[in-house]
């Protein structure tokens, strides 16, 4: 058998009208040319391996093509003059063609009217009826039409305020897609003459050869195209005729064996994330689209029947598998790994906003790689604690802040899914702080509290002074997490964490908050009669992260947003550790002195009195009280550093930060 030829289809490069033209292609040479071609994407090119030479395959498609009959259930009338030059047509290309028409217009009476809602349920159990009527050869694209446009429909009123929705049946009927098939054939093959057009052999080069031409306005680094340009050009076609036959042709293999009535409405339909659509710069569909086609790209040399059957299979196997949006399926491959050979994606983001438009504009957002992250049993948690989020969705609208929020937390998490960020902290940040936007609606519209596993810190690190205070401050004391101060929520004796009321510590600046914290400690430990105050972390800080934080040299709004993200952390109770003395008189010595009398005295009164003049008195005042309470003689009885207001409450609040 001779060694198959490999040819680069730059016309099919991947993009949404590439993608689907690539399947167009395939079905047309394997149908009519040679059953064995195959073909499949490497990168982002698209290669077909075929017995057919460059040239012949050009020469086949121009000379020998014999259209596909696509039959629209949107069609209101066939007597046009197109279909009746069809008729008279005695070019041998075309016979097929006018005995499917002509087959059609047997069964046409017999079947019942659309007059159903559309887009709806009961519309399309309408074709489904109507589909008993046809003969195998009419079903395949009337079907898929029917389908995908009812479909399509059902998102757009998903997707926008317009009212495109409410016309949109006799807006697809305007779209006229048999007349601009038949149009399009009529510049590639003479109705009245046997000879082959002169254009047809360039056009098709120009299709399949060339890179798509499609593409009307560029946005770095992602190109949006719109489809306007095939929308009422009847006889006098626009755009290049082998573009959309074989674009067609493709969006009918895709779809024509998709189950009706999917919860995924159309192959690869995913709910959007909001990942990359801000640099699509000019373009709002950051703003309205709700969907994305996440279209798998193959890497292995297949057979048309092979793909069809393929992608059929493995969209089907999304809905089984309850994915529905593109972080769904980005969750899937980093916990249970992919196929490598259906890993790759094209990601394409479908916008319903245009007031004039039937069919959605659409933007490349890049290609996506999925593949088993690093440490999956660590996102799992991450997973059910978003799926259960849809409850929460769906009640009562929520403020902008809050729809901020979940976004920024998509999208990050998302980004780290599918490797584009290497770094979890992000996410980690966009956690928290959707947890804490989420704790401000009532006690029972609030999304279960979420709770990390400890070794989420395997992926979530970062050798910053920032990380290793919030991490030190996060992992404070177990008899008193300190989650349960600065959240709404409270640990049941088995472990598991509920909403409360209120929090312990009120709203302010970072600083304050802390001070607030330690006062909450001390009182709770006057509470329940402890000897000493716990302020004991399972991760300290070093003492130079603190000494940067008592300089004021930290990012204390950066501090802050990790600790809301390392609070949600379940951590191991902190062991003991030797409280270290102070060696000298300046800020960090006085830090070590303050944390040695706050460690070692029960006197509860006299630590809620030094707390109080910290905050309103003299250092001098105060060090006196630290000396005795910490039983320390040799300190210097006034400090090296001079006081300020600022200064104290940062000395004060530095009291919880356990180093070493």
């Amino acid at each position: 058998m001779a060694t198959p030829t490999r040819l680069n289809i730059p016309g099919c490069k991947p993009s949404l009208v590439g993608y689907l033209k690539a399947l167009g292609l395939l079905k047309s040479i394997s149908l009519q040319f040679d059953e064995d071609v195959t073909g499949f994407y490497q990168g982002e090119e698209f290669f077909i391996e075929t017995s057919l030479e460059k040239e012949e395959l050009i020469a086949c498609f121009a000379k020998h093509y014999r259209p596909l009959l696509i039959l629209s259930p949107f069609t209101n009338d066939r007597n046009s003059m197109l279909f009746e030059e069809l008729k008279k047509s005695q070019n041998p290309r075309l016979s097929n063609l006018q005995a499917a028409y002509e087959s059609y217009e047997s069964f046409k009476d017999n079947l019942i009217n659309l007059n159903s809602p559309f887009p709806s349920t009961k519309w399309l159990q309408d074709v489904e009826k109507q589909l008993k009527t046809l003969s195998p050869e009419h079903i395949t694209s009337y079907r898929a039409l029917a389908m995908g446009f009812c479909e399509l429909g059902e998102v757009l009123k998903d997707s926008t305020d317009s009212q495109l929705d409410i016309n949109y049946q006799s807006a697809l009927a305007r779209l006229k897609i048999e007349e601009n098939y038949l149009a399009a054939i009529s510049l590639l093959i003479d109705f009245h003459s046997t000879s082959p057009r002169k254009e047809a052999e360039k056009l098709f080069f120009e299709s399949i050869f060339l890179e798509c031409k499609i593409t009307t306005e560029s946005v770095h680094p992602y190109k949006t195209c719109k489809f306007d340009n095939w929308e009422d050009l009847e006889v006098n076609f626009k755009g290049n005729p082998w573009d959309y036959i074989l674009v067609l042709n493709g969006y009918i293999s895709l779809c024509k064996d998709y189950p009706l009535l999917s919860k995924i409405p159309l192959p690869f339909c995913l709910k959007a994330i909001g990942y990359n659509w801000n640099m699509a710069v000019g373009n709002h569909l950051r703003k309205t689209s709700k969907r994305e086609l996440w279209l798998p790209l193959w890497n292995r040399p297949l057979r048309y029947q092979e793909i069809t059957k393929v992608l059929l299979k493995f969209a089907i196997s999304l809905t089984e598998s309850s994915i529905y949006s593109g972080l769904d399926l980005a969750f899937e491959g980093a916990i249970w790994g992919i196929n490598p050979f259906l890993a790759n994606f094209l990601r394409v983001g479908l916008s319903f906003d245009a007031i004039t438009s039937i069919l959605p504009e659409v933007t490349n957002l890049g290609y996506i790689k999925l593949k088993e992250a690093e440490f999956p049993e660590n996102i799992n948690p991450i997973r059910v604690w978003v799926s259960s989020l849809q409850d929460y969705l769906d009640e009562s609208p929520k403020s902008y802040q809050q729809k901020q929020a979940l976004n920024d937390l998509e999208a990050s998490l998302f980004a780290y899914l599918v490797g584009l960020e290497k770094s979890f902290i992000p996410t980690l940040i966009n956690l928290g702080v959707f947890h804490e936007k989420s704790s401000l609606l009532p006690k029972t519209k609030r999304p279960k509290p979420l709770v990390l596993p400890h070794q989420i810190l395997e992926m979530a690190s970062e050798n910053t002074t920032e990380f290793r205070i919030a991490l030190a401050i996060a992992s404070l004391d177990f008899s008193q997490p300190v989650r349960s101060c600065f959240e709404p929520v409270f640990q049941t004796d088995d472990g598991n964490w509920l909403w409360s009321n209120s929090s312990s510590v009120l709203s302010g600046a970072l600083i304050d908050k802390l001070c607030q914290l330690l006062e909450v400690k001390l009182n709770y430990a006057k509470i329940h009669n402890f000897k000493n105050l716990p302020l004991t972390s399972y991760h300290p800080a070093r003492q130079s992260d603190v000494e940067l934080y008592l300089a004021g040299k930290t990012d204390d709004r950066y501090l802050e947003a990790l600790l809301k993200g390392l609070l949600l952390i379940n951590y191991p109770r902190p062991t003991e550790k030797t409280t270290l003395k102070p060696n000298d008189s300046d800020l960090l010595g006085f830090y070590l002195l303050l944390r040695c009398a706050f460690l070692s005295s029960h006197d509860y009164e006299t630590l809620m009195k030094l707390i109080r003049r910290l905050r309103f008195s003299s250092l001098t005042e105060s060090l006196a009280i630290t000396k005795e309470l910490a039983k320390v003689s040799d300190y210097p009885s006034s400090p090296k550093f001079l006081p300020s207001l600022n200064l104290n409450q940062r000395i004060l609040s530095s009291i919880i930060i356990h180093s070493i």
